[in-house]
């Protein structure tokens, strides 16, 4: 699998599709429609690690997140870039404002923008579209 095109592995390999019910799956399945790939799916589930153990059984191919724990594994799994731009899983963080642990997810929330950048924090009562 090394060295080949991801989308020439997407649309020739057998398939096995990350359910399209969980959010990890919607942006998958986006992807493949985006980029006109129609794979020969095998079946659809939901749980990557199920999903990576089936690839590294032979079973198909897939379209996952990432994910640290798949790398971790002990499975032998190729990763294969995709050639335009990924699916981006965007996350968010609330919490009660006068809660017992506000001040403790005020400090979480300064950390992660300090790591990850272009976080703003929104004023209370007030919605932000992603």
């Amino acid at each position: 699998m090394a060295g080949r095109d991801a989308h020439e592995v997407l649309r020739n390999e057998p398939f096995i599709r990350y359910e399209r019910s969980v959010l990890g799956g919607q942006l998958a399945d986006r992807y493949l429609r985006d980029h006109q790939i129609h794979p020969h799916q095998r079946l659809e589930i939901d749980g990557l690690l199920a999903i990576a153990a089936l690839v590294d059984q032979g079973i198909g191919v897939s379209l996952l997140p990432d994910w640290v724990s798949l790398w971790s594994s002990g499975m032998s799994l190729a990763r294969l870039p995709l050639p335009s731009r990924a699916p981006v899983r965007r996350s968010g963080l609330i919490w009660a404002s006068n809660g017992p642990h506000a001040a403790l997810a005020r400090d979480f929330f300064k950390d992660a923008r300090a790591i990850f950048g272009t976080a703003r924090p929104v004023s209370k009562g007030t919605a932000r579209g992603s």
